[in-house]
């Protein structure tokens, strides 16, 4: 499942961050506590380091990845479950 990191490059600004605030929450959504502060993914320096790595190794040829298409589907996905909690 390829794809293509120049298409995702491509989107507005307020898409990729629309992209990277649901891949966040979808691997934190286990550990979300309401009175608990968060702060935004970008300032979370381990969260940062861990996408490196995987555009490190997907640019390696290490990691697959996945299609704008798929992404998109992914984001509609989780906005459908997360409506109706």
């Amino acid at each position: 499942m390829p794809y293509n990191i120049k298409e995702l490059l491509k989107l507005p600004d307020e898409e990729k961050i629309a992209i990277a605030d649901l891949l966040y929450s979808s691997v934190n959504d286990d550990d979300f506590d309401e009175d608990e502060e968060t702060k935004p993914w970008y300032e979370d320096e381990e969260f940062v380091k861990e996408l490196d790595k995987e555009l490190e190794a997907w640019e390696k040829g290490e990691s697959e990845g996945y299609t704008i298409e798929e992404v998109k589907n992914f984001m509609e996905d989780f906005k459908a479950k997360y409506r109706t909690k």
